[in-house]
């Protein structure tokens, strides 16, 4: 009877410490399904946090981008705004040097054509009186033209609509221009002409550019220098009728 409950009992304790173990366990998963929903806890809000931060690193960067740009764009003004200026003061500065038209009208002309890089630049002034309008042209190399050849500019049909239309004629390319398609015998391939008015819209003549043999494409900067210099040419012609 001793031996048989003595059996009996260690077979209860034997279940017995099978089943503090199975208790271990399962307090062991239990502590470790814990530790796993606090670390992803923990990792979801370090994702949230790495998200927020993200989205505010880009939002910072598009704003520094966005700076970036209008001081970008600032500086362009400022600086078109200065080349603006230094170049009319030298176009006044050579205006005011002479009395004569003819070499007001040559300084000109010299001065526009190396600041265009261009390899003509020429102005037009009409006579309505005697019809012999007054042509002063520049050009380098290949490109320099007798007077009696560039004196013929203003019969051309280009500078007839711009003296129609006191408005800039612009022809980045002469091979598809309605204008010039067809019209043209040498290698003219861009132009860039803008009137020369005075007071309420009174036409003293035309400034125009010339570049030959490579297509130019004017850019608008471009195109409000030559406006901005047709001012004081202007003024210049309508001084020099006083001597």
């Amino acid at each position: 009877m001793t031996d048989q409950m003595t059996n009996e009992e260690k077979i209860f304790s034997l279940d017995f410490t099978r089943l503090r173990d199975v208790d271990a366990c399962i307090s062991e998963i239990k502590k470790l399904q814990r530790q796993l929903e606090d670390e992803r806890d923990s990792a979801g809000k370090k994702e949230k946090i790495m998200t927020n931060s993200l989205q505010e690193s880009k939002q910072m960067s598009t704003h520094l981008q966005q700076i970036t740009q209008a001081l970008s764009r600032e500086r362009k003004v400022a600086l078109e705004k200065s080349e603006r200026e230094r170049l009319l003061w030298k176009l006044i500065e050579r205006i005011n040097s002479s009395f004569d038209l003819d070499h007001i009208l040559q300084a000109t002309v010299d001065e526009l054509g190396h600041y265009f890089k261009v390899n003509r630049c020429g102005i037009i002034i009409p006579n309505f009186k005697t019809n012999k309008d007054l042509v002063r042209e520049f050009a380098i190399g290949e490109w320099k033209r007798g007077q009696e050849t560039y004196s013929q500019v203003s019969l051309s049909v280009l500078y007839r609509t711009v003296t129609k239309t006191l408005k800039p004629l612009v022809i980045n390319d002469t091979l598809t221009h309605e204008l010039t398609s067809g019209h043209l015998s040498e290698d003219l391939r861009s132009m860039l002409m803008v009137p020369l008015l005075q007071n309420d819209n009174e036409l003293v003549g035309v400034v125009y550019l010339h570049q030959c043999r490579k297509q130019r494409t004017w850019t608008e900067h471009e195109l409000s220098m030559l406006q901005a210099a047709a001012g004081p040419i202007a003024t210049a012609v309508e001084k020099s009728k006083l001597f």
